[in-house]
């Protein structure tokens, strides 16, 4: 990079001229992006829910367990079983 080779008051004040301008850059393209998004989830909304359903659950993924069947077997068999002789003394 420019700046690291020669690291002068020109090149600093440069890269900050050319960070302020990407930061502007970027907000503005966010702020048509949101203003963008807003307009077409507000206009799927009404006239078709199934798209706008799809929009907002986009970023959301579905991941399946893989605890095995048995695990899940024994600990609901534990979980209903009575409980010791220790813990019916204090239900009792």
């Amino acid at each position: 990079m420019k700046i690291q080779k020669n690291r002068t008051n020109e090149n600093i004040e440069e890269l900050n001229i050319f960070d302020k301008k990407y930061k502007q850059i970027l907000d503005k393209n966010m702020n048509i992006y949101r203003k963008k998004m807003s307009k077409e989830l507000r206009n799927l909304k009404s006239n078709d829910p199934k798209e706008y359903c799809q929009i907002l659950n986009r970023g959301k993924k579905k991941t399946q367990s893989n605890i095995p069947i048995e695990s899940l077997l024994e600990y609901f068999k534990e979980l209903n079983s009575t409980p010791n002789e220790n813990e019916n003394s204090t239900f009792s």
